[in-house]
């Protein structure tokens, strides 16, 4: 089936100039992991150092933003916008300079116009290498949930593979990943599949890492994963995360690769307090150890002033909700840097003046880590989610991170829109002491 997705010329905010820009993830997507012939070397400082961020797309309520640079440059962005049906693609052809959409959306197979539709959490992905003979290098694949209703009442969910080999101009359908009925329909077994991400594992093969919930007895929600050697048909599902505490709810799994190749897997639990992030780490993407093993809390002890008494203290803090990670080679040493973004920062016994969130920073690969202010961030949290499961990723040439989030960035609108940041990667480091 094919998706034509014809750009719409100028269509933009109200006159406003739109600029963006898009990339690989900088691990398994490309090659951002080759340290471009300059100083790569410090640490990131509090302050990123942003060459221009500014709003995109249409001023209805959105989420979910995600982002990436094809292999000729065309940047390709996507996202949930609450205000239309399918899952919307933005493309630019001058580097960000301007942004546009196309005149359709991507939707699921069976989409007759009614409610049934790919809907939610899409997520991108730029192929390092042929997968079967169907999927070249430099393809963009698609992976979406496919709903007919709120997560509340819905009778089925399915997680579908779409394919791009036009730098996201035409999409046609692959595959069908996985599917599940609520839990009313299938006695309490089943209740859902979310949150696709893609990446190519060790051997080759593309894989899919989701939130399921088709084991909802035992596991109120675990993580699971399918990979594919040609994009068609996918292997049995295999568990990542799956607790011995039924109530407990990992989920929002985000893959990237990092020194030597191996591979890093963020996740968030829901039915901690506050729904801190977890990391776990695998050598090939396959085997991610101990599935009762839920991973390593992300904190870090920081200096601070509170807003409220005007004192200085040490405190703990932590991410919370909707994880997304990327690696860079810049950092302070061969290890590079680990970037993880989530939806807020939470401070244990005090509240900094100022933004809701921040990205954490990992020189030691995971072993501890910091914080720098997020280059798109909020403070003032309102009932539309702002945030909700921000991400970046690396150019291709590795000298810049590119950063999406939503957030109330148009004066006047009570709307979170797609909004983008470029950060200059070399220029904001700063000298190792």
């Amino acid at each position: 089936m094919k998706l034509i997705g014809k750009l719409l010329a100028g269509v933009l905010l109200s006159g406003m100039l739109v600029l963006a820009a898009a990339c690989d993830t900088g691990g398994p997507e490309g090659d951002g992991q080759t340290p471009p012939g300059e100083t790569t070397v410090g640490e990131f400082n509090k302050t990123l150092s942003v060459t221009h961020k500014a709003p995109y797309g249409v001023d209805t309520n959105q989420a979910y933003a995600r982002i990436v640079e094809a292999e000729d440059g065309t940047l390709v962005a996507t996202g949930e916008d609450f205000g239309d049906t399918g899952i919307p693609i933005y493309r630019s052809k001058d580097g960000g300079k301007t942004f546009v959409k196309n005149e359709e959306n991507v939707n699921d197979p069976t989409f007759t116009g009614y409610a049934f539709n790919a809907k939610w959490q899409p997520s991108l992905y730029v192929l390092p290498m042929d997968v079967g003979t169907e999927m070249k290098k430099g393809d963009i694949l698609l992976v979406a949930t496919s709903i007919d209703s709120g997560a509340d009442n819905f009778s089925k969910t399915v997680l579908n593979l779409y394919l791009s080999h036009d730098q996201g101009l035409n999409w046609e359908f692959m595959s069908e990943i996985t599917r599940s009925r609520n839990k009313y329909d299938s006695d309490g077994t089943e209740n859902g599949c979310w949150e696709g991400n893609l990446y190519v594992n060790a051997e080759g093969e593309l894989t899919c890492i989701w939130a399921d919930e088709t084991d909802h007895k035992n596991h109120s929600q675990r993580i699971a994963r399918k990979t594919t050697s040609d994009g068609r048909v996918w292997s049995e599902l295999k568990e990542v995360v799956a607790l011995e505490n039924q109530a407990l709810r990992p989920g929002m799994p985000s893959v990237t690769q990092y020194k030597d190749g191996k591979y890093f897997l963020t996740i968030e639990m829901v039915g901690e307090n506050d729904v801190p992030i977890y990391w776990k780490s695998s050598v090939d993407g396959i085997d991610w150890g101990d599935v009762t093993d839920q991973g390593t809390k992300i904190s870090a002890t920081v200096s601070v002033r509170d807003a409220i008494s005007g004192k200085d203290f040490k405190t703990t803090v932590t991410l919370g909700s909707s994880p997304y990670c990327v690696w860079t080679p810049y950092g302070k040493d061969g290890n590079g840097t680990v970037f993880v973004t989530a939806q807020r920062t939470t401070y244990a016994g005090a509240r900094p003046a100022g933004s809701l969130m921040s990205f954490f920073v990992s020189y030691d690969l995971g072993a501890s880590w910091n914080i720098v202010d997020h280059p798109v961030s909020y403070d003032d949290y309102n009932n539309n989610r702002p945030a909700y499961s921000n991400s970046m990723c690396i150019s291709r040439d590795g000298k810049n991170m590119y950063v999406v989030n939503t957030v109330q960035s148009i004066a006047g609108s009570q709307n979170n829109v797609f909004t983008f940041a470029n950060v200059d990667l070399a220029k904001s480091l700063v000298a190792v002491k």
